[in-house]
């Protein structure tokens, strides 16, 4: 065997990659937080400012809540490949991650929309018998007082879960891909090389993902409930909008914190997957 050959007994374990996302944090936490702050909490502070300005309802506010997606999305992948490079190699300064993740930024995106445009595409199908069965989704999002035959509801069940396992399988076989973006410098060759260095811990990584959604959804609603309490009782019930917008940023530092933590471990998670499976030559 080359020396370019995957070996694909070999397995990482995670604790191993924790324990170097742990050292990681202990040493480049600050830099790590400037990014995030700059590319992820501003932008949802933004967000939320502009959510409380705008009407409920209207062409200006569907206008103005799609251009807010667009950049804070924009500004997440940068972020990411910024946060990628810095905690890849203690070598890399915060102006080389910047840098580096500015001219890899459309490359990411490129891959990230391609699969985007997949998952979409890959709901046509129960979009078409939706539409057929002339199913009222505003009344079953609404009071879910709406008939649907037992056939459809079946048909429905089994493919929204179909769906959600094919998710997650792909969310763990792609962990390492704005990584590979990054650092190998692919585009869509990202996928099959994130697919490649993933084969043998797929199992392993769904139980991280679970794991990550599963404490940052209580850390979160823990989080927003208890500073939305706190500010209610000393804002008074006349300013339930300032309360909330102060839940709101709260919810947004805690997503920042967590979204540098799996950054981070995603980028040691690269680097096992990486050293154990070498490049093919």
């Amino acid at each position: 065997m080359g020396t370019g050959t995957v070996t694909a007994m070999a397995k990482v374990k995670m604790g191993d990659v924790w324990d170097r996302t742990t050292q990681v944090l202990s040493g480049r936490a600050g830099a790590l937080a400037s990014i995030g702050v700059v590319t992820l909490f501003l932008p949802l502070v933004a967000t939320l400012l502009v959510a409380l300005a705008m009407p409920p309802v209207g062409p200006s506010t569907a206008f103005v809540t799609l251009a807010l997606l667009v950049v804070v999305a924009v500004l997440g992948v940068l972020g990411a490949l910024a946060m990628l490079a810095l905690a890849s190699d203690p070598a890399t300064t915060l102006a080389d991650a910047w840098r580096r993740a500015r001219q890899r930024l459309l490359p990411a995106i490129g891959v990230s929309a391609v699969l985007i445009l997949i998952a979409v595409i890959a709901l046509v199908p129960a979009m078409v018998v939706v539409w057929q069965a002339k199913i009222d989704m505003a009344a079953l999002a609404g009071t879910g007082a709406t008939t649907i035959a037992s056939g459809t509801k079946t048909f429905l069940a089994i493919y929204y879960i179909a769906y959600a396992v094919l998710l997650f399988w792909a969310i763990a076989r792609l962990a390492p891909l704005n990584a590979v973006v990054l650092h190998e410098r692919l585009g869509l060759g990202a996928i099959r090389r994130s697919v490649a260095l993933t084969r043998g811990h797929t199992w392993r990584l769904i139980g991280v993902i679970l794991l990550y959604a599963v404490v940052l959804t209580i850390v979160r609603l823990a989080v927003q409930s208890v500073i939305g309490v706190i500010f209610r009782l000393i804002l008074g019930p006349q300013q339930i909008g300032a309360a909330m917008f102060v839940a709101g940023i709260a919810g947004a530092a805690v997503t920042t914190a967590f979204t540098v933590l799996a950054v981070t471990f995603t980028a040691q998670l690269y680097v096992a997957l990486a050293a154990r499976q070498p490049t093919a030559t």
